[in-house]
């Protein structure tokens, strides 16, 4: 935009034809396509970002983000270009209020657009916006608004009065046309988020109860006894709530994601120990699970056992009326952990056993039909949930178990000493 009259030599009778000259480029530069796309630039980039700060964000302000983000990225050459341009056309002349609005706008301008640079870089390769940058961006935003506006307005005001005085300049008439541009622009980017926004089609979802969910405390209480509750009383969709693993490898909560790997909840895991004979026969067994899903009673296990006050077990996800823990044993990342299973031979005396912190014995009588050798297994299994609480949960005539996985395996074969040798099998 022109803000300032003709240089000085321009005036009077004897530069008439330079006057001429200095008019149609002022012309020139309110018809400039580059001047009017900066100005669209400009507004539909302020308009953008005071949704983006003032409204609910939702659909319509998810797509007027990315449109705000990809405009001042396309713009950000081509402002810089334009303002060089514009300074070096009019900084010789002489110095007025109009120029020095339009200087500081154009430092406001400036700084508004390093800003959203900065902010950009920060969400797209960080984990967070530094808000004292997203302060500066918005307070740059109505300094900008506050400045360039009145440039621009003043210099259609004064062109405008010196027409009516006699001037033949054609600035306002070139100044409406720069507005309709400008409008144009920015209308143009609002009817293509709202296309995008009308276009964009959600995933469907499931937020109702199932048909058989159990209401056992009364349709108003769907959660009971638990003291969860949604904004809306109905259910969540799955989908919903992002998994714990996507959570510490975005950069967000990885002190909390390692603390939740360390636990019981976890690594919930059990130990499944077999013993057979020569012929096949099972000699022992431990941490087998029945055909209903439980665990056999005196299995090794890793897990916490937290309880309330009165000693009994919080096993129905009830957090709320937990003060302890009875049992903790835990498998950490990266760690291992014993779990001993040893037997005296019948014709062998008793042997005092070296025990390791927490070592758990389980002790086997080796079979005195002449079996010569026991072949045992091993196997590390991993449950995410307790059958009691899914029976609690979904009732125990749907017949649901939870998959066990299996972490680990080891089989090895122990020779049994004869009478005669007199030798503990290893």
């Amino acid at each position: 935009m022109d803000d300032s009259g003709a240089p000085a030599e321009n005036r009077g009778n004897s530069g008439k034809a330079n006057g001429k000259g200095w008019t149609e480029e002022r012309v020139r530069e309110w018809r400039s396509l580059l001047a009017i796309a900066v100005a669209g630039f400009c507004v539909f980039t302020a308009l953008s970002g005071l949704s983006i700060w003032l409204l609910p964000f939702n659909v319509a302000n998810q797509v007027t983000v990315l449109l705000h983000t990809l405009a001042g990225l396309a713009f950000l050459l081509p402002c810089g270009w334009y303002l060089v341009r514009h300074w070096r056309r009019y900084w010789k002349n002489p110095v007025s209020h109009i120029q020095l609005l339009g200087y500081i706008g154009a430092g406001a301008f400036v700084a508004c657009l390093v800003s959203g640079l900065i902010l950009t870089c920060q969400s797209a390769f960080g984990i967070k916006i530094n808000y004292a940058w997203d302060l500066v961006h918005i307070v740059t935003t109505f300094a900008t608004l506050a400045f360039l506006l009145p440039h621009i307005i003043l210099i259609v005001l004064r062109d405008r009065k010196a027409r009516e005085a006699g001037s033949p300049v054609g600035v306002p008439e070139m100044a409406g046309h720069y507005g309709k541009g400008a409008l144009v622009f920015t209308l143009g980017c609002g009817a293509l988020a709202a296309l995008v926004t009308y276009a964009y089609s959600p995933g469907r979802l499931q937020n109702d109860f199932p048909a058989e969910y159990s209401f056992k405390y009364g349709k108003e209480r769907p959660f009971a006894p638990s003291l969860a509750r949604t904004a809306s009383g109905r259910a969540m969709d799955s989908c919903l709530p992002s998994g714990s693993r996507s959570c510490g490898t975005s950069g967000c909560h990885e002190q909390i994601v390692k603390e939740w790997e360390s636990s019981a909840h976890r690594y919930a895991a059990m130990v499944e120990f077999d013993a057979t004979d020569d012929q096949g026969k099972l000699v022992f067994s431990s941490g087998a699970l029945n055909p209903k899903g439980f665990i056999s009673p005196g299995a090794f296990m890793f897990k916490a056992e937290p309880v309330d006050q009165y000693g009994n077990l919080i096993d129905r996800h009830n957090l709320w009326e937990m003060v302890g823990v009875r049992y903790r044993r835990s498998l950490f990342p990266g760690f291992s952990d014993t779990a001993e299973y040893d037997f005296f031979c019948p014709q062998m005396a008793p042997v005092r056993a070296r025990r390791f912190p927490q070592e758990t014995s389980y002790h086997i009588e080796a079979p005195r039909d002449g079996t010569r050798i026991l072949k045992v297994q091993a196997h590390l299994y991993y449950r995410k949930m307790d059958q009691f609480l899914l029976n609690f949960m979904f009732g125990e005539k749907k017949g649901l178990t939870a998959p066990v996985t299996e972490m680990a395996s080891q089989s090895r074969t122990i020779e049994i000493a004869t009478p005669t040798r007199e030798r503990l099998g290893k």
